[in-house]
């Protein structure tokens, strides 16, 4: 199986949105009310990530992975962090968003697409990570396998519900690239 990393286009928005929409639906089933996922449409996210792309600046990045003409996943990442409150806040770097389509997950396509991060961020002279993801979430134990560690905890509301987002953090993601 050969996979591509590459640099996100405008003409990605579409499949993001059904990759961001179907891992989420999986990811989250049971731990987030129900009521969330009838509202989540491919049409929205879809202008969503449009806009996301459209306006990223120089202190952002979005990585795709394709295997053939299908595009499998995606990271989010940014050079200081959206919400840099609580213990987090040592952590320069965030990981803010990776999915990997279900039937491409375990094969390393999400450690590749965070590698692609690491090497963009050091390149920005960004030298450690974090990431924040609801509290429960399956995957999480994705972050810990590649060297974080646990940090901290936050609230977090979605569609007027209270959840908990915890963080993990890389306090040098360099040690990461010597790793894998």
């Amino acid at each position: 199986m050969k996979i591509i990393i590459r640099d996100v286009r405008i003409s990605d928005a579409e499949k993001i949105a059904r990759v961001n929409v179907d891992t989420w639906r999986i990811a989250y089933a049971g731990l987030i009310d129900e009521k969330t996922f009838q509202h989540l449409s491919y049409s929205e996210k879809t202008n969503r990530w449009r806009n996301t792309i459209e306006s990223l600046d120089d202190r952002e990045v979005i990585f795709v992975a394709e295997v053939g003409d299908d595009l499998v996943g995606f990271v989010l990442a940014d050079q200081e962090q959206q919400d840099p409150s609580l213990n987090s806040v040592r952590y320069k770097g965030e990981l803010r968003a990776i999915y990997v389509s279900e039937h491409f997950q375990r094969k390393g396509i999400g450690t590749r697409l965070v590698l692609k991060v690491i090497d963009y961020l050091t390149k920005n002279n960004v030298n450690s990570m974090c990431v924040w993801t609801l509290k429960g979430n399956p995957y999480s134990d994705f972050y810990t396998k590649l060297g974080a560690k646990l940090n901290d905890s936050k609230p977090h509301i979605i569609d007027q519900k209270e959840y908990t987002l915890i963080s993990y953090g890389w306090k040098d993601i360099k040690s990461l690239t010597n790793s894998n």
